[in-house]
């Protein structure tokens, strides 16, 4: 591998990495080192995280070092900077949804009123309509994405829909504070915030934060299904069905 000097040097880890610095020094990373009989390294040879295999007639000018502590070390850190990354988008998730949610409370009081009172009134019917307003939802917007106008319309619609259920994830959260703090205190924000603090904490959980997310994006979809986008979209209106018809 380095002209005929150095005859053989193996990476017996497929996940290893070796990494052959010039002619005259070799440095492997991860990797099980072997250098046969007969090979002649001039430099250093430096192996971190592997094993170093020497021949016994093979020859070193240099210095080895070795630290294979840090192999076994790098997967611990690769896996608290990823737990760090989970709680920082954890973290800004629910920053996102509190500030969102001040909005909407200063805004639109009285429509999240009516959100919040489903929640609390039928908290298991708007989960079932939450899972077939998704499923419909997706149904439609895949038809419209049919033809080539109806994708704008499916494009405005989607983000109509997304904005509809934060605002119903909201008042979930919202519920879920007040009925926390209720007995301390009746100012709304606070309530927000208790119920995104919950949140944060209870989708952070293995195993169970998946089903947390799901269950509170579900709801939220679900009272807005039920109350007709809080009032927004007005229920048809039948034929009249009392005791006496009217004259047309």
């Amino acid at each position: 591998m380095i002209g005929e000097r150095l005859r053989h040097v193996p990476v017996d880890d497929e996940h290893a990495a070796a990494v052959v610095l010039d002619r005259a020094a070799v440095a492997g990373v991860g990797a099980n080192v072997s250098i046969e009989d007969g090979a002649t390294v001039d430099g250093d040879v430096s192996v971190v995280g592997g094993t170093l295999r020497r021949g016994e007639h093979a020859h070193i000018g240099g210095d080895i070092e070795r630290e294979e502590g840090d192999a076994s070390e790098k997967p611990n850190e690769g896996a608290f900077r990823r737990a760090l990354r989970h709680i920082g988008d954890a973290v800004t998730r629910s920053a996102f949804l509190f500030i969102f949610g001040a909005i909407l409370l200063a805004l639109g009081a009285t429509r999240m009123g009516a959100l919040r009172g489903e929640v609390v009134v039928r908290p298991m019917r708007s989960l079932a309509l939450g899972i077939v307003g998704s499923v419909g939802g997706a149904v439609v917007f895949l038809v419209l994405c049919v033809t080539i106008i109806g994708i704008p319309i499916a494009l405005m619609g989607l983000l109509a829909a997304v904005f509809a259920a934060y605002a119903g994830i909201v008042a979930v959260l919202t519920t879920a504070g007040e009925a926390l703090l209720r007995h301390k205190t009746q100012n709304t924000y606070v309530h927000l915030a208790a119920g995104c603090a919950m949140f944060l904490a209870a989708s952070s959980l293995p195993f169970v934060g998946g089903f947390v997310t799901a269950a509170v994006a579900l709801i939220g979809i679900g009272v807005v299904v039920a109350t007709r986008a809080a009032g927004l979209v007005s229920a048809r209106k039948g034929p009249p069905t009392g005791p006496y018809r009217t004259a047309e």
